[in-house]
């Protein structure tokens, strides 16, 4: 919602979509770059001493940022606010993730929790863009911002605000300093973590890429007015099969999850490619959609093993990064084989995301377990 509010709200004033992509280019890459070094503190000082002060950094900025808009500042000025906005905006799903890592001690219970996660995730992907889109088109459109903005900052406030489940800050030892494997990020450079990463960058590719070529694709049929539709139908699935995966008995490791979902999405990918219409379209991606929350859910609890626990803030927001990295990358190169080859192009590179995948699941496979002197390394909290 932030990012497309503020899309609407630069265009209305600037009446240029090239200026808006640029000045929400830069709140992404401020979101990306700063993101991780922002829950890097969390983990060194706690949450409930950070997220108060990224909060109102975060207002500020967008404050600034929207002011600058209205009164035409140069591009550079509105970038700059732009980079701190997106840099200072809470990492919500990462904060939350590690919460629940925290307060639950149970496997089954977390897998759960990181289902109801994705399913809460699901569900502000089907409505919020849509509320955004409508505000934007019939009222203010800087409303849209200001909504996102609230809810927020709302969840900023309110998480800082819930002492029971934020985790400790990462232990120190008498020199003051971290301990060596919560010093930064080298200690998430683990085969089990960087196997992760490569996933994760995999996932944002093919959804960047499916964002690209389901575009042209309806720009073919000339079913412009059916895309958020056939779209939607990924999101409803992948809600379903979110539910449907944190209420069943997993006999599975998680691991193993990865690698047969992983595959699964080759097979459904490469569906698409022979596609033929509306309805074709929309039932491929409604495949693909039951496989995306098993995916993020066994993905999340992976890094849980596989991570210290004093740094954990920041490998969520790592994952995060390279996700976002994937999709800008992939819906770049996609584009450019969609406009060389046609449609057909644009879903074979989802396939080649999807076999990445794969390739990164087998390669991590013996490292993506708990590691032996982490095993019990978390006390539960307050349930």
């Amino acid at each position: 919602m932030s990012g497309l509010g503020l899309l609407w709200t630069v265009h209305h004033y600037s009446g240029s979509f090239a200026t808006a992509g640029i000045v929400v280019g830069a709140f992404a890459f401020g979101e990306a770059l700063l993101g991780p070094r922002a829950a890097r503190a969390m983990d060194r000082y706690g949450q409930t001493r950070i997220l108060p002060l990224l909060v109102a950094v975060h207002a500020i900025a967008l404050a600034l940022l929207v002011v600058g808009v209205a009164r035409i500042a140069p591009v550079a000025g509105l970038c700059v606010a732009a980079v701190l906005a997106g840099g200072s905006i809470p990492q919500s799903g990462s904060l939350s993730a590690v919460r629940w890592a925290y307060v639950l001690a149970d496997p089954d219970l977390l897998v759960t929790a990181f289902s109801l996660e994705a399913v809460a995730n699901d569900v502000a992907f089907l409505v919020g863009p849509a509320v955004v889109v409508a505000i934007g088109a019939l009222t203010w459109p800087v409303l849209g911002t200001v909504i996102a903005a609230a809810l927020v900052l709302g969840g900023g406030v309110g998480l800082a605000l819930q002492n029971s489940s934020a985790p400790p800050p990462a232990p120190r030892i008498a020199e003051g300093q971290l301990r060596a494997c919560d010093s930064g990020v080298r200690c998430l450079f683990s085969r089990g973590f960087v196997a992760l990463l490569v996933v994760n960058v995999a996932l944002g590719a093919l959804f960047g890429t499916l964002q690209v070529a389901v575009s042209a694709t309806v720009v073919d049929h000339h079913a412009v007015a059916l895309g958020g539709v056939v779209y939607a139908v990924m999101s409803v699935t992948s809600l379903i099969s979110g539910l449907v995966y944190g209420s069943i008995r997993r006999p599975w490791p998680p691991r193993r999850v990865l690698l047969v979902v992983s595959a699964y999405l080759v097979v459904a990918t490469g569906l698409l490619q022979v596609t033929t219409g509306m309805v074709a379209l929309a039932v491929g991606l409604g495949l693909i959609g039951v496989a995306v929350a098993p995916l993020l859910v066994v993905s999340a609890v992976l890094t849980e093993q596989v991570v210290p626990a004093g740094a954990l803030t920041q490998a969520f927001a790592w994952l995060g990064s390279a996700s976002a990295a994937g999709l800008a990358t992939a819906a770049a190169g996609a584009g450019a084989a969609i406009q060389a080859h046609g449609t057909s192009a644009g879903f074979l590179t989802a396939t080649t995301a999807a076999v990445t995948m794969v390739l990164a699941a087998i390669a991590g496979r013996h490292h993506l377990s708990p590691s032996p002197h982490d095993a019990h390394r978390r006390t539960a909290g307050t349930p």
